[in-house]
């Protein structure tokens, strides 16, 4: 089980691999300037400023943003043991995101009970 503490460096790591695996290396380097000029977000500011990001990549891709969300999720989740499952309508990337930072915190917090 990751810890907490690498939470960020793994959504970062998704995000990055996602975005190049679908786009391409070039295209994703796009994305990325476009997300630091329009809303001064860099790679690494990505899991502090997860709204900003989401923002930034719909403002980008349009409709097209909720599938690579989607992506994301799906990665990020198996990554960490769970099977990502959407759990109906009015949830959103950022309240995806949190939920699985508050289980992969509470199970750090078991894990180092034992």
């Amino acid at each position: 089980m990751k810890k907490e503490g690498e939470f960020d460096k793994a959504f970062r790591k998704t995000v990055d691999d996602a975005l190049n695996q679908i786009f391409g290396h070039a295209a994703a380097l796009i994305i990325y300037n476009h997300l630091e000029n329009s809303g001064s977000l860099t790679l690494e500011e990505i899991p502090k400023k997860i709204d900003a990001f989401a923002r930034g990549l719909e403002d980008f891709l349009d409709s097209g943003a909720f599938v690579v969300e989607g992506i994301i999720l799906k990665h990020l989740y198996s990554n960490y043991g769970f099977e990502f499952k959407k759990i109906g309508e009015g949830h959103s990337f950022v309240d995806y995101i949190t939920q699985l930072r508050s289980k992969v915190s509470e199970n750090t917090k078991i894990m180092s009970k034992t």
